[in-house]
């Protein structure tokens, strides 16, 4: 990406009314009627004075329906005197620009009570100063590309606050279970659920077989935190989240890991391949039951990567086979344990997680080369 007003422009996706409120939004193009979304963080050098400019981070797509349970579409818009800072998939405007620019928005008028925008960055070099627009795509197609020059009609930005009516994010489930419907989620942003018994939960505990949960309770759920989401139904729309300004309190043990990204395009592949050995993906068995299991290639994305914007359980390598869900009370973290020490060569916590140097062992409890060991 030829970056700062390139990266910048990735960003540059968000306007509403003449002052915009701190917030989350959707940006969604007036001609092409595409939504924004954030595919990747990749950088590339930036040459401030060059026509040509790599936006390919920044994909455009048809329909709500494409964007509707996409944490990618959802960007923060916070004011900067009279410009503004865009933040998504935990990178921002100015990060990217080095510190050296905001962004601009030009009012332009509203649409069903919507503002629309025209959408610019400026920048220096040499004494020089370059300024750039965004457009979105001219083709017809669902799928498109911004970029800094296009027909008229598609440098105007419709920009709408987030809600719980017709712009809403929902969790769109991956299994359904004896006990209901769950799916995960990795966003950048603390979030409410609205919907009414939807759950929020991690995993802060597995041995061999199983593995258990931790609700969280706290009316805000953590920002940049890998989670499992219990939903009121298959539908994205009964499962809805609202992100909010503020911060969730941090988990403490959490063993599930996320990502934002799932790009292989050239020049902007940012990607988390799967390992069987040590990630399991949610799943159910043959009774229904919720597990984490090995993926099928139907799980990952082009059949090797997981997908965007959802989440994994790492596993300690000597760990095989499918873990199944058990109470809090039921889990003990010493289920089942191979005491063959050849197969469980090292130091573990009862968690499951691998101590790198046994020799300053915390008083607690661990299994060591197979054998449960107390230090005291």
């Amino acid at each position: 990406m030829k970056t700062l007003i390139t990266a910048i422009l990735a960003f540059i996706t968000v306007p509403m009314m003449a002052q915009l409120s701190e917030g989350y939004y959707r940006v969604q193009n007036n001609g092409s009627e595409r939504y924004i979304t954030i595919t990747d963080d990749v950088i590339t050098n930036v040459d401030i004075n060059s026509s040509i400019l790599d936006y390919n981070n920044i994909t455009t797509w048809t329909g709500f329906d494409k964007v509707k349970s996409n944490p990618g579409s959802v960007i923060y818009i916070k004011p900067v005197n009279n410009q503004y800072n865009l933040a998504a998939q935990g990178i921002s405007v100015y990060d990217i620009a080095g510190g050296r620019t905001y962004i601009d928005m030009t009012y332009c008028g509203t649409k069903d009570g919507v503002g629309i925008y025209i959408i610019s960055a400026s920048a220096k070099s040499g004494g020089i100063t370059v300024t750039k627009k965004l457009y979105d795509g001219s083709s017809t197609r669902e799928k498109d590309y911004v970029g800094d020059s296009g027909a008229a009609t598609h440098q105007y930005w419709r920009v709408k606050p987030m809600n719980t009516t017709d712009n809403y994010i929902g969790i769109t489930p991956t299994v359904e279970t004896n006990d209901g419907w769950y799916g995960t989620i990795y966003a950048s942003f603390p979030f409410k659920t609205v919907s009414e018994d939807m759950k929020v939960y991690y995993v802060d505990g597995v041995c061999d077989g199983e593995f258990r949960l931790q609700e969280i309770i706290d009316d805000i759920k953590p920002a940049a935190t890998p989670l499992i989401v219990k939903c009121s139904s298959s539908d994205a729309a009964n499962n809805m989240i609202l992100p909010v300004v503020g911060n969730g309190t941090a988990v403490s043990g959490n063993l599930l890991r996320g990502t934002y990204f799932d790009s292989s395009l050239r020049n902007h592949i940012r990607r988390v391949e799967y390992d069987a050995n040590t990630m399991r993906v949610l799943g159910k068995d043959d009774q229904g039951n919720l597990i984490f299991t090995t993926a099928k290639n139907s799980d990952l994305t082009n059949s090797a990567y997981i997908p965007k914007n959802t989440c994994w359980l790492q596993i300690p390598g000597w760990l095989t086979g499918d873990l199944k869900q058990v109470s809090r009370e039921a889990f003990t973290g010493i289920q089942n344990i191979n005491t063959d020490a050849t197969t469980r060569k090292g130091t573990y916590t009862l968690s499951g997680m691998r101590v790198e140097k046994s020799e300053n062992l915390r008083p607690g409890v661990y299994i060591q080369d197979g054998k449960l060991v107390v230090i005291k």
